[in-house]
């Protein structure tokens, strides 16, 4: 059966006639009015792009991440003209979700162009109604271009301006292409896919990802489709490339964390200076959630720590890997379950590469200031020394600012948020930021003194 799509939008209405019958470092700088600090639960506060702030509590997007296999082949492509594979197939409750997906085409053995696509299979016994609140597609490897970063940029930019709406009937699917346009849905020279896409669904749902050369070619039966394991083994780029064990994918509850820190300025502080922030750290080998606390207190702090990388066993970072993806197969009757968590090891027994991209950082940081001066301050990131990441930048200060996204490999640390704290006078400053891919994690952070 076919859904039903209560959208005017030209290019989807296009997709309808024409296809078959059934159907990145971003940095947000925020900066709050707010003086108190507010008492929240991090694990449950999400990011709304058009208020720039907290949602309520409970209402963060979960997350859907799609990286493994990390590299594509021609095998696993929908139109190979074999069997037809999904590489994440996810089972979600009704409610607000957001999935994003990041790959590298093999060269030599996928070729030309590629598109992607997610397949919403209405399991239950009811019409759902599903809502597309946002979509965006790039190659994150095209050269001099902004990275994986530029999906959140367009996506929050454009949040609910251009809003899809279906009806799914029992037993339907929806066919939702992310790149390209009518027929083919594909990018061009694509090398490196990364896709998301933020939904809304009024009842239970499964959730297909797919990857093709030419939409027209692919398998319109999409409840044939052969969910993907997670794939290990050596990678097939190149004999140098870490190999798939060091990818993952899954469901988690929540897309975005929040965390809380302090510091007091001081007369003798100078321009340059890097401030000690006290916070609450996250430990890896203990699994500590409750955040605490705040017990530590130092000039820099880690995140979106990469345990098997640069940053070696150092699993204690601020806000690090707080999050455990879950990815569940059924296929002919045998269902496997993965964890992914900062304490699960790989085929390679390192720990789980959890960098968390896609994951939206916000640090509230209670700045005091005692002086008979204002001060201003920035939150500063700055990746380990060689690696490359994607970042996008929002100036919530400034009338009509838009998201900004650029791809930072070598130069000055990035300030991410600026906040200027009047003296005599304590003010609650906020920054947000997520990485796109494919790019690096190991972050350090730190608050310093500009003006």
């Amino acid at each position: 059966m076919q859904s039903t799509n209560t959208n005017t939008n030209t290019n989807s209405n296009a997709f309808l006639r024409t296809l078959f019958p059934i159907a990145t470092l971003l940095c947000v700088a925020l900066t709050s009015q707010a003086a108190t600090r507010m008492n929240v639960d991090y694990r449950k506060t999400c990011f709304d792009p058009v208020q720039k702030g907290e949602c309520a509590a409970g209402e963060s997007r979960s997350l859907i991440y799609t990286n493994n296999p990390e590299a594509l082949t021609r095998q696993d492509l929908a139109d190979s003209g074999g069997t037809p594979y999904s590489f994440h197939t996810a089972n979600v409750n009704a409610g607000r979700h957001r999935s994003f997906a990041s790959h590298i085409a093999a060269s030599g053995t996928v070729g030309g162009n590629i598109g992607y696509a997610l397949i919403f299979r209405n399991t239950g016994s009811r019409n759902l109604s599903l809502t597309i609140r946002g979509k965006a597609a790039i190659d994150s490897c095209v050269p001099n271009g902004a990275g994986g970063a530029e999906i959140f940029t367009q996506t929050f930019n454009n949040y609910d301006r251009a809003v899809e709406n279906y009806t799914i009937a029992p037993g339907a699917s929806k066919f939702l292409p992310v790149t390209g346009v009518a027929p083919n849905y594909t990018m061009s020279t694509s090398s490196c896919p990364n896709v998301l896409v933020d939904f809304d669904a009024s009842a239970a749902l499964q959730v297909q990802h797919i990857a093709f050369r030419d939409a027209r070619f692919i398998n319109p039966n999409f409840a044939s489709y052969v969910p993907m394991s997670y794939i290990t083994g050596a990678s097939v780029l190149s004999a140098s490339a870490p190999p798939e064990d060091r990818y993952y994918k899954g469901l988690s509850p929540f897309s975005a964390v929040r965390f809380d820190a302090s510091t007091t300025l001081s007369s003798s502080d100078r321009i340059g200076d890097r401030i000690p922030v006290r916070y609450s750290d996250y430990n890896g080998q203990t699994q500590n959630r409750d955040f605490g606390p705040q017990n530590k207190f130092d000039r820099t702090w880690w995140s979106n720590i990469n345990a098997g990388g640069q940053s070696g066993l150092a699993l204690t970072a601020m806000g690090s890997d707080v999050l455990t993806f879950t990815f569940t197969r059924t296929f002919a009757g045998q269902t496997t379950t993965n964890v992914f968590s900062p304490t699960t090891r790989d085929g390679t027994r390192r720990i789980h590469n959890l960098g968390n991209w896609g994951v939206v950082y916000t640090q509230s940081i209670s700045i005091s200031n005692p002086t008979a001066n204002a001060r201003t301050v920035d939150f500063m990131l700055s990746p380990v020394p060689n690696n490359t990441f994607f970042a996008a930048t929002l100036n919530h200060n400034t009338v009509g600012a838009i998201w900004r996204s650029f791809n930072w490999k070598s130069g000055p640390d990035i300030a991410y948020a600026t906040c200027r704290i009047p003296a005599n006078t304590t003010r609650t400053c906020r920054g947000s930021y997520v990485l796109g891919g494919p790019g690096s994690a190991d972050l350090i952070q730190y608050v310093r003194i500009s003006q």
